[in-house]
This record gives C-alpha cells, structure tokens and sequence, in this order.
C-alpha cells in the first residue's frame, strides 16, 4: 500500500510538471489561457489528478510556473525516495526470511 501512495504521489507530481510546462511553452501566446490542475486524496490513501481546468485569467505568470515547477519537482523526489527506501526495506524483509 506504501509504494502505491508514493508512486501516486510520483504520478501527480509529472502531471503538475508536464502542465506547467505547457503553461511556460505558451507564454507568449495571444489570449493563452493556462492549465490549472487540483490534486485530490484518495480514499485508500496517496493521490491523483481530480481536475484539470482552462484558467478564466489570460497569460501565463512565469514566476508562478516556475514556483510550482520548483515545488513539483520537490515533490516528484520524495516521493521516489520514499519509494526507494520501502523497495529496500521490502528487500531486508524477504532476505532474512529466505
């Protein structure tokens, strides 16, 4: 169940990068109305993508995107050591029951 929470956690993370990413690539497009995306909880832990929405506002904030970006990044990276960490311990489990 950990490494399920953790690997949702991952998969948020990608989506609010690969949003922000587009919202960046647009920048200097005319009358671009950036994505907005909300993350919700699960009901047996973790997270997933709830909605992904056409912002009412024109443009892009560049130093808001980068901000989020910062912030998913963070996210995405604890989330895989969190990760990590529960393969090895799985690991130590199965070696000292062989």
């Amino acid at each position: 169940m950990g490494m399920d929470i953790s690997a949702s956690g991952i998969g948020v993370a990608q989506s609010f990068l690969g949003s922000s990413a587009h919202n960046v690539a647009n920048l200097g497009t005319e009358g671009f109305h950036p994505q907005r995306m909300q993350a919700a909880e699960r009901p047996q832990g973790g997270a997933e993508v709830a909605q992904v929405q056409r912002s009412q506002a024109v443009g892009a904030d560049a130093a808001a995107e980068l901000t989020g970006q910062q912030s998913s990044s963070v996210l995405y990276r604890a989330n895989a050591k969190a990760l990590e960490v529960q393969d090895q311990v799985l690991g130590s489990l199965l070696d000292t029951r062989a």
